[in-house]
């Protein structure tokens, strides 16, 4: 393996030839903020003790941010003087995406607790739309390990061959998240599962990058004012570090909801020692501090049924969409019109009782039925479905 002198040239030579393609493709600023970050993160790496290499990544993250900085000021706009508040919008927008699409290829390259942070933000308010949607991606969408490294975690964890537990297991993950990517595999009995693996150095780029904040916030003076949350921030990663952890809350939580609500409320159960599936002559469980074995289960994410419903309440209010969403998304409430009736329906409503909650439960329910219904009987004679009984 080469040694930390020759990864340093090879991370340096990495920065150089980068430095060179952004430049003949115009990206100047981006390209010297890379290069020199990846220098310093470069650098870092080859030396202990570990924050000295969160602080590494800390100022290639900065130099980074400086960069998208330099580009917002000085991108060049297409809207002129006598430009209409529309074209000075659009273009505020092409410069918004152009800043939001270099940072998460920052944001991406760095992992660990960049991705997180950026995860806690998007959708938060904090940025313009055009963040939110760009960073959208690191909420089941970031970029996969190899199934070869998969493998090799899952077999090392589990302590045996891959085929000795599963009979399929895909290669491409159908989700891949900061922390870890889950790929869909069955059981030598046939059982479908999940299996949520963890990335082989996330959890060390995690304590790498809160050391070096900790270590920085010291220098500045405010070490005693948050030390508590710094300690309490690695209490609570640590414990998602832990798939084991996680396979445990799972396992009390089926164990204490479904024997009173089992018939309105599925809970995939972990694949642990006490699961029948589990293959004990094999392995003793199939959840470890990196891999979490899970049932399998289908469905529908919540936001795809979130937002028919919200176009439904806003033609219900003699609204469209496109205006329930910008009230929605308005930070400044002073600008929210309080006489609308969407916003008096939504701020005057109370708690839902447990007949309304049932009431709603069998409403959906007939709901769906007709649906089934009039969608076969459409079908067979040869007709349109009507399109509520699609959805």
């Amino acid at each position: 393996m080469p040694g930390k002198t020759e990864k340093l040239k090879m991370w340096t030579r990495e920065m150089a030839e980068k430095h060179l393609q952004a430049e003949d493709e115009g990206g100047f600023l981006s390209a010297i903020g890379g290069s020199i970050g990846g220098f310093f993160n470069g650098v870092a790496g080859s030396v202990t003790p570990s924050w000295i290499e969160g602080l590494g990544r800390g100022v290639r993250f900065g130099f980074g941010v400086g960069t998208i900085m330099l580009t917002y000021l000085t991108a060049p706009t297409r809207a002129g003087k006598g430009a209409t508040d529309l074209q000075r919008l659009e273009d505020a927008k092409r410069i918004n995406r152009q800043c939001a699409d270099e940072a998460l290829e920052l944001i991406l390259s760095l992992k660990g607790y960049y991705v997180k942070a950026a995860q806690t933000l998007c959708g938060a308010g904090q940025f313009p739309p055009e963040f939110d949607e760009a960073f959208a991606v690191l909420l089941d969408q970031c970029p996969q390990e190899p199934f070869e490294v998969i493998k090799d975690i899952v077999e090392s964890e589990l302590g045996c061959n891959l085929g000795d537990i599963f009979e399929e297991f895909s290669m491409e993950a159908i989700a891949a998240a900061s922390i870890a990517q889950v790929h869909l595999a069955k059981l030598k009995d046939g059982t479908e599962v999940a299996v949520k693996v963890q990335y082989p150095e996330v959890e060390r780029f995690f304590h790498t990058d809160v050391g070096a904040v900790s270590v920085a916030v010291q220098l500045l003076g405010m070490g005693s004012q948050v030390k508590e949350v710094f300690a309490t921030m690695q209490e609570q990663f640590q414990q998602e570090f832990d798939f084991s952890l996680e396979a445990g809350v799972m396992r009390e939580i089926a164990d204490n909801v479904l024997p009173k609500y089992s018939k309105d409320i599925v809970i995939p159960l972990p694949i642990d020692g006490s699961h029948p599936s589990c293959p004990h002559e094999k392995a003793s469980t199939l959840c470890t501090a990196k891999v979490l074995t899970m049932e399998k289960l289908t469905g529908t994410p919540i936001r795809q049924h979130a937002l028919p419903l919200m176009k439904m309440y806003a033609e219900a209010h003699g609204m469209t969409w496109e205006e329930l969403k910008e009230i929605l998304e308005t930070k400044d409430m002073s600008k929210v019109d309080m006489n609308n009736p969407a916003v008096k329906r939504a701020l005057e409503m109370g708690e839902v009782s447990t007949c309304q909650n049932q009431m709603l439960v069998a409403a959906v329910k007939v709901r769906n039925v007709a649906s089934r219904l009039v969608g076969g009987c459409a079908q067979g004679c040869g007709a349109e479905p009507p399109k509520w009984s699609k959805s």
